[in-house]
């Protein structure tokens, strides 16, 4: 199958609204992005603001890679002042961009969230409630495009009218979210859990870029991880998941990590100068094996994923998938003497 084919048969996916453009962003490292998932986890996190960047590029067998961006910046505020939880909030921000056909959908929200401290004070475990509102464009180009007609016998020739009806070039629509989030740890730290469940697209927007009304469905998140580790020892393990609905797309994401605490952090400043690897073997179902490598040192975070395509896409992609980094950066400035002590980043 040729590289024009391909295009042709990613661009007509596209435009089947309930197929392509109807399924949300996938990232591999959900971990790293907690907010993007699920907005109740804005401020839930050992410190008093965090900053992370993503990007993800995939399927570049097809020539022009689909591409990824995605930004937040979320932070906790209250800690202490409030008897029984504290805030948070922030903003998100992501851009996408599939193929010859320049499909983009692009996002911009704020979030709020309230996490209830379900301790009496001792701040470990929380159940967590948030809100995201915003809005996503989506927009065409049909300058990379030719069509049968312009066919000249010997190449395409784009000044030729293509006699096709496009849809429009670009919608915009508001967009509502919504996540609940359970999270506890023992007082020593060796055991962290965390599960939750997220809604995206509440409302159901009209997405169609046609002259019907197409609405938006509504995505599903289910989501857990945990940290376990051992009393004298560097090593915790770390397996997680998470699964998505979203009308006729779903999929389902698992896995264990190996963590190893090279530096623990200092408990004293509770300020998190902890040196930690960890790194493990993931699966999207039906799609893809996923390689995962995280970095923490001090208030920095790097994350690096691979994922090698196992399903009947195989054929045109040679195996090759989606390369993913992650940066992200949290400070202590400002954080109450006694921050919860969850970890999430």
């Amino acid at each position: 199958m040729n590289r024009k084919n391909i295009n042709i048969i990613l661009f007509l996916f596209s435009l089947q609204i309930g197929l392509f453009a109807q399924q949300d962003i996938h990232h591999t490292q959900y971990l790293n992005m907690p907010v993007a998932f699920n907005p109740a986890t804005n401020g839930l996190f050992n410190g008093a603001f965090r900053f992370l960047g993503n990007y993800r590029t995939q399927w570049n067998a097809f020539g022009d890679p689909f591409t990824s961006m995605y930004f937040s910046a979320d932070g906790s505020f209250f800690k202490g002042k409030i008897s029984n939880g504290f805030m948070g909030g922030g903003l998100q921000f992501f851009n996408d961009i599939t193929g010859d056909s320049r499909f983009r959908s692009t996002g911009s929200y704020a979030s709020f969230a309230y996490h209830f401290d379900l301790t009496g004070g001792s701040e470990l475990s929380h159940l967590s409630i948030g809100f995201q509102a915003g809005t996503i464009q989506r927009s065409l180009s049909f300058l990379n495009l030719t069509w049968d007609n312009q066919w000249n016998g010997n190449n395409f020739n784009q000044n030729i009218d293509p006699n096709e009806a496009l849809p429009t070039a670009s919608k915009t629509l508001f967009d509502l979210n919504a996540g609940i989030n359970w999270s506890y740890q023992t007082s020593d730290e060796l055991h962290i859990f965390s599960a939750g469940i997220a809604t995206h697209h509440i409302n159901t927007g009209d997405i169609s870029m046609r002259s019907i009304q197409e609405n938006m469905d509504r995505r599903w998140l289910f989501h857990a991880n945990a940290e376990i580790g051992f009393k004298q020892s560097i090593a915790a393990i770390v397996p997680s998941f998470i699964y998505s609905l979203q009308g006729p797309n779903k999929y389902f994401n698992f896995g264990t990590e190996l963590k190893l605490k090279i530096q623990e952090r200092t408990r004293i400043t509770n300020y998190r100068n902890e040196f930690s690897i960890s790194f493990g073997p993931y699966y999207r179902s039906n799609d893809a094996l996923l390689a995962m490598l995280r970095i923490h040192w001090a208030g920095l975070v790097f994350g690096f994923s691979y994922d090698y395509n196992v399903s009947a896409l195989k054929a045109v992609t040679n195996g090759y998938g989606a390369m993913e980094f992650t940066l992200g950066f949290k400070t202590a400035f400002g954080a109450n003497k006694r921050p919860h002590k969850v970890k999430f980043l």
